[in-house]
């Protein structure tokens, strides 16, 4: 008969058996000893190709665990980047930045990762490779997650892999396009009175104030917007979208660093110097021409001619600027600082109000990006410590820019035109008719106000 191997097997005479393979005779013995051998080989093929399925196994199944572990790592880290990077919105300096760190473990924790594994770095280090590395503005957040290898031990003298993540979190530079934003807390941050009217357009406002009254829309005044964000609520009718109960709109410019007097030359045409600030008065009714530079004592017009400023930083050393006569007011890529004089920082060195109230046309431009590149943007600036307030008459061809004062109320009167006017303030109050118009592409400035994933 056939072997299942295709060896012949014949019966001799006598009654012994051989079998016949490859043309030669074996004995029943030598057959026997030659098949355990070649049973042996296929055992040990067959060992060596479990154990290569086994390893292979051991891989797919080790770079599924490792592979879920560093999106477990990514999980935590954007989250840690995100949450520093809020609290980086209201400055950089050391007290923010700790506030950012701790909020970033926070949230690392929460999202699985042990504290001790998490790396912060306010700004990233030039090491990290961060596109914003050097900057206090972004948090780069680093997550080890130990993660056991199973068996893929197999390969390594190691029990467990150390899987990374990173995340960057802060607020780039966008521009900034929101036209009013009032920051302070109490009732009437955002008010109107009387037969007020205020157009914004297709302008947003946002209300910081969480008292249930943060707006009031009063007597039969009318508001248009395209929208309304308030962390509080509101009394009276807004023509457009309202929306009660939002977060908190951080300051846009809360990291911005303003004209500091050394780094500027005394005006000209300053009405004082440093020792000895004095208001410059102008009273004539002829045209007069004023260049940039420090005015120790600020600036007061009530006459009736032409004022022009030539283009440049204007800086406001106590006095402020006041216009209540019926002279124009012009000034192109003119950016007025506010302060007051360091040295004798009383009188008409003191801080001073801005009020643009005088009856004749006011046309001021604040600088575009060429013109300035560091204050572009920016129309009127209330250093931060001066309190003092701004009113602002509408007139027939309006202003350019941001008038920018955390800390004061801004009052817009008159009927006019406000132009292509943003306004961020502590409160703000409208007393006459005013429209806004469309902001200058050239001169809308740059603001770090929302914090996002950047890397």
């Amino acid at each position: 008969m056939k072997s299942l191997s295709g060896d012949s097997r014949h019966r001799l005479p006598g009654g012994s058996r051989f079998l016949w393979r490859d043309g030669q005779a074996l004995s029943t013995t030598k057959w026997l000893a030659r098949a355990k051998l070649e049973s042996g080989q296929v055992l040990v093929v067959t060992a060596v190709m479990l154990v290569g399925m086994i390893a292979m196994l051991g891989l797919v199944m080790g770079s599924g665990v490792v592979h879920s572990s560093r999106r477990h790592a990514q999980r935590a880290a954007d989250a840690a980047a995100q949450a520093g990077a809020r609290q980086l919105l209201a400055g950089t300096n050391s007290t923010q930045r700790a506030k950012a760190q701790a909020a970033a473990l926070y949230y690392a924790s929460l999202n699985g990762a042990n504290t001790n594994n998490v790396l912060i770095e306010i700004p990233p280090a030039a090491s990290s490779g961060s596109a914003f590395a050097g900057s206090n503005k972004f948090i780069r957040v680093e997550v080890a997650l130990p993660t056991p290898i199973g068996l893929m031990r197999l390969f390594t003298n190691r029990s467990l892999a150390n899987v990374r993540a990173s995340a960057t979190g802060g607020a780039p530079l966008t521009a900034y396009t929101v036209t009013v934003v009032t920051l302070g807390e109490g009732r009437g941050m955002f008010s109107t009175g009387g037969t007020a009217t205020l157009d914004t357009g297709t302008g947003a406002i946002r209300v910081n104030s969480s008292h249930p009254q943060a707006v009031v829309i009063g007597g039969t005044s009318y508001v248009h917007t395209s929208n309304m964000g308030i962390v509080g609520g509101y009394s009276g009718t807004i023509d457009g979208s309202v929306t009660t109960g939002t977060p908190l709109f951080p300051d846009p410019f809360a990291d911005k660093s303003w004209p500091k007097l050394s780094d500027y030359r005394r005006s000209p045409d300053s009405g004082g110097n440093a020792m000895h600030p004095d208001t410059l008065h102008i009273t004539s009714s002829a045209p007069v021409t004023l260049r940039p530079g420090i005015y120790y004592g600020g600036i007061r017009i009530t006459g009736s001619g032409p004022v022009t400023l030539l283009p440049g930083t204007y800086i406001m050393a106590g006095g402020g600027l006041e216009i209540t006569g019926s002279a124009s007011l012009t000034g192109i890529d003119v950016f007025i600082y506010n302060t007051n004089d360091p040295t004798h920082p009383t009188g008409d060195g003191d801080y001073g109000e801005i009020r643009l109230e005088g009856t004749g046309d006011i046309s001021l431009q604040a600088p575009t990006k060429t013109a300035d590149s560091t204050y572009y943007g920016f129309s009127i600036v209330n250093d931060p410590l001066n309190n003092e307030d701004v009113r602002i008459r509408g007139t027939a061809t309006g202003y350019f820019g941001v008038v920018y004062a955390r800390n004061s109320l801004i009052t817009l009167i008159g009927n006019g035109t406000f132009g292509g006017l943003e306004v961020v303030s502590r409160a703000l109050q409208v007393q006459g008719n005013g429209t806004f118009g469309v902001m200058d592409p050239e001169r809308i400035p740059d603001a770090g106000w929302k914090a996002v994933l950047v890397e």
